[in-house]
């Protein structure tokens, strides 16, 4: 009776992202799922669109993370979308996250035909000019904007972030901001190097 509890309270998280390439959502990944696994029973499942960047190599020490290649650049968008609605069907993940306005959309699409249990969007841009990026930022934008009720929460990672979507009255059931994550042992200060470096 106990295992039968263990397994029903067991939750599961998964993450939509491009790539593993350098970068800051790329690292808050990492802290997210390290993090993650060491104060929670929980199941991580990584789709990326392409399985490549040179941080797949520290997701490779952390053998609790499932790293899915979705092919995204291969076979095309709607076969994305379907792989994607797959696996949250046949997972019943407890949560379905990404970070980025791209893979944000493409959730939301996602949720439109398949019931998602908590969906939670990233916010990472602190300003966004629609125009900025010819008509493909004009269309992300009013996608962005027109989806955002599907959210349960959407999690900025900088006030100012965050007052931008107020700007834009986008609309979601949670609206809050959490700062990035830093791991102070990595780039803790020291006199050693930098006198080193100079």
């Amino acid at each position: 009776m106990n295992s039968s509890r263990s397994r029903t309270a067991r939750q599961s998280l998964f993450i939509l992202h491009p790539d593993m390439n350098y970068g800051g959502a790329e690292r808050q990944i990492l802290n997210l799922t390290r993090c993650l696994i060491e104060i929670a029973d929980i199941d991580i499942t990584l789709g990326l669109y392409r399985a490549t960047g040179k941080l797949l190599s520290e997701l490779d020490q952390i053998p609790q993370v499932e790293v899915i290649d979705l092919g995204r650049y291969r076979s095309g968008l709607i076969p994305t979308i379907f792989s994607i609605r797959r696996l949250i069907v046949f997972r019943k993940f407890s949560i379905v996250h990404s970070l980025l306005i791209g893979p944000n959309i493409l959730l939301g699409v996602v949720s439109l035909f398949t019931p998602i249990r908590r969906l939670v969007w990233g916010n990472r841009v602190s300003f966004f000019r629609k125009t900025q990026f010819g008509l493909k930022g004009i269309l992300a934008t009013r996608m962005f904007r027109l989806l955002a009720h599907r959210a349960d929460a959407i999690i900025s990672n900088s006030e100012s972030g965050h007052a931008e979507l107020v700007k834009m009255r986008v609309q979601t059931r949670l609206n809050l901001v959490v700062p990035n994550g830093i791991d102070t042992d990595s780039f803790a200060p020291s006199t050693e190097l930098r006198t080193l470096f100079r």
